[in-house]
């Protein structure tokens, strides 16, 4: 009798080491499939290529400027802007824009009127929407473009806490 007993706690034990060995391995897979699955996304946001639905000719024109943004399409891990407005009395002003992916993310550098340039760092990204920042610059500290349901572009700049905004509608040109 005494050995049966043995024998029954024997395949007791046994079941248990079982049953926990199996709900580790189903708990690890679990996770390892998380972390692939959420890595994935990640990787894949901080992409130029995420940026693809920026690029195009897109024009604003308001009652005393009209302003222009030319993006090229994402190749070789950037791409490459220019902004122009030219008032209605002739003053013109222009900016050099680039953005490019680096370190895992997402860099813009705007360098107005040609001079020295300003680097801010992409802090958000969803598709069809992208912020970057810089809090030491004094003004804008937040850049901001999305692309609406009906094709249009707006931009916006601000201060670091999203006060002093200024907005753009573009809209793409032919």
């Amino acid at each position: 009798m005494h050995a049966e007993t043995e024998s029954i706690a024997r395949a007791k034990t046994h079941n248990t080491t079982v049953h926990q060995s199996f709900r580790f391995a189903v708990k690890l897979s679990l996770v390892v499939f998380c972390i692939s699955v959420c890595a994935i996304p990640v990787q894949a946001q901080n992409s130029i290529d995420s940026l693809s639905w920026l690029a195009g000719h897109w024009m604003y024109e308001g009652s005393s400027k009209k302003q222009e943004e030319y993006w090229m399409a994402p190749s070789g891990g950037m791409m490459l802007g220019l902004h122009r407005d030219v008032s209605a009395n002739g003053k013109t002003f222009f900016e050099y824009l680039r953005i490019v992916e680096r370190d895992g993310a997402l860099h813009f550098h705007a360098s107005p009127g040609g001079k020295v340039e300003t680097v801010f760092i992409a802090d958000s990204l969803a598709p069809g929407f992208v912020r970057f920042i810089n809090p030491t610059h004094d003004y804008p500290q937040r850049i901001q473009y999305a692309r609406d349901s009906d094709g249009m572009l707006r931009a916006s700049i601000s201060d670091a806490e999203g006060g002093k905004v200024r907005s753009w509608r573009f809209r793409p040109v032919e």
